[in-house]
Parts: structure tokens; sequence; C-alpha cells
């Protein structure tokens, strides 16, 4: 019996010691402002103090090409994302950025039914289980979401993909994605693969307690004196005949206007006559690279929005492909 448990307690004694180097390495990775994935950059936003912000998940960073805006608008633009995440995930990781930067000119908000719910587990946590660790980044809010366990605080490895241990262990960084190289963006350059018209039915929830994150961008916005804007992000033509209540958002937006008392736009990109071609997305919630640049055009486009640019530089904005 005694070398029974002393067999479990040597096991025991074996795989602390190499979850507490593994949690070591992860920390001291971290620290070196290291980058292993896609939006795995919590720990990387400080200083980047840019003027022009976008916000949401992958509506957002696969649409957005922050480089052509700088460009264009002679500013510094950045997409905060995460992907696949709702308003409630968005807006911490947009917290986090703020106690860390001046507050930016204008931001534009994800506003569609793909941020405007909430998940009840939380989404994707193997992507941001090494901030839980010791507390590292205040994550509280999202600890309250189902699949969170208060053992990520110590072990929060315990919560990764393998994949991403390995990559912190051989240091395997990512090459090609950092605030430097593309502020955020990660634009695709597949084509179109699958049936154009088989599209999903989804609507919205005026009263869908999400809502209340609206109300946290207001009052960051109001407090700071930051141009607020909401938008609607392009989707495929036959996408959007399946989407129902969207005119809802704006109505949402225009009452929180009111009671904030602070002017907010909502625009909504979508068109049909403009996006009925599967040549600019290469799945029906995303543009390829070809589709964003039509995006961009449309946006330099609006007299409404980057008014905080446009004084200082001539705009102008095209739909050519």
């Amino acid at each position: 019996m005694k070398k029974y448990i002393h067999k479990v307690l040597v096991i025991f004694v074996i795989l602390a010691a190499i979850a507490v180097s593994v949690e070591m390495l992860i920390s001291y990775r971290l620290n070196q402002k290291h980058q292993y994935y896609v939006q795995g950059d919590w720990h990387m936003l400080e200083g980047h103090n840019s003027e022009l912000l976008f916000v949401g998940n992958s509506r957002t960073y696969k649409h957005v090409d922050p480089i052509f805006l700088d460009s264009a608008l002679h500013t510094t633009s950045e997409v905060i994302a995460q992907d696949g995440q709702t308003i409630d995930f968005i807006w911490v990781k947009f917290r986090e950025y703020t106690k860390v930067n001046s507050a930016p000119k204008e931001i534009y908000v994800q506003t569609d039914h793909f941020t405007l719910f909430l998940h009840d587990k939380l989404y994707g946590i193997q992507n941001i289980s090494p901030y839980f660790f010791m507390k590292r980044i205040d994550l509280s809010d999202l600890s309250t979401k189902g699949g969170y366990h208060s053992y990520y605080t110590y072990l929060p490895m315990m919560a990764m993909k393998f994949e991403y241990i390995r990559k912190m262990i051989l240091d395997d960084t990512l090459k090609n994605y950092s605030f430097k190289k593309n502020r955020g963006a990660e634009l695709v350059d597949q084509e179109w693969s699958g049936d154009w018209q088989n599209t999903p039915e989804v609507t919205f929830d005026p009263e869908h307690p999400c809502l209340r994150f609206i109300d946290s961008f207001f009052n960051y916005c109001k407090t700071n004196n930051v141009k607020l804007n909401f938008i609607f992000p392009p989707m495929s033509a036959p996408s959007l005949k399946n989407i129902k209540a969207s005119d809802r958002i704006e109505q949402v937006i225009a009452k929180k206007s009111v009671k904030y008392g602070y002017p907010a736009h909502y625009r909504n990109y979508t068109d049909t006559t403009l996006y009925n071609d599967s040549t600019l997305f290469y799945n029906h919630m995303h543009m390829n690279r070809r589709g964003v640049k039509v995006f961009m055009h449309q946006l330099l486009s609006d007299p409404e929005i980057f008014t905080s640019f446009r004084q200082l530089t001539d705009i102008t904005g095209s739909n050519t492909q």
C-alpha cells in the first residue's frame, strides 16, 4: 500500500512539475510579447494609440483593411477583434485596449446579427486562457460564462489546445500576423467554393440583454469625446435575404443616442446590387481580398463617416473592383 501511495505521489509531483514549467514558459513568452495565434494579442495592445478603430469579430477583421485606410485618410487605424465573439466579449477586449492607449478619434463597432447576441458558454476559451493565469488580464466578466473553471487562474493550460502549447514550447510565433504588419486585419485570398443560394435565416431581438454593451460604448465615447459609429458590414446577397429585422438595429441605436444625449451613426453597408457577386466572397458571411477592396471604396464614398479626417485630406471613393 505504501509503495502504491508513493508511486501516486511521484506521478503527481512529476505532472505538477510539468504543468508549472509549462505555465512559467507561457508567462515568459507572453512577457516577451510573442504571439502564437490570430487575435492572441491581448498582451500586445499597449501603446498603439490608433486614431481610428474598428471593433468586432471575423466580419470586421476580415472585411477591413487598415493599411489601405491609413494611406487614404493619412491616419493610424486598427482592428480590435476576436473570432466568433459577441458584443460582450468584444467590449471586454476594447476595454482592455483603452486601458493602455489614448482615446481614438472615431470608433466603428460591428453591429449586426452576428454580434448582437450572447454565447452561453465561453467560446474559444483556448485562445484566451493564458490571460486567466494569476489574473494577468481582467477577464472576470467572461469568467461567469459556462465552460470557465476557477482553476484556470492557476492552470490555464488545461483549457488550451495542445497545438497552442506546442507553439509556445517551440516558440513558433506567427510570422505574417502582427499589429505592425496588418494592424489587426486578416484578409483572405480564397475564392467562393460553396452553394451561392444556400443560406440560413437569422433574426434580431431588440430586447436582447446583450444590448447593454451598446450602452458601454456610448458611455466610453461620451466620456472621451469619441465619434461613435455602428456598422453592419457587407454579406452575400442571398444571405441578406434571410436576415430578418435588421431595421430594428438602427431603431435601437437611435433610442440609445437620445437616451445618452450623444450622437451616433448607424450605417448598413449591405447592398444586394453591389454585393450580388460571388467573386467578392469566400463564404456567405466573409469577403475575400477583392471584396474588401470594394468595401473600402464604399466606406470612403460615404461622406458621413471618417469626418475627423476628411477635413485634413481629399478623399474620393469608388466601388471599382
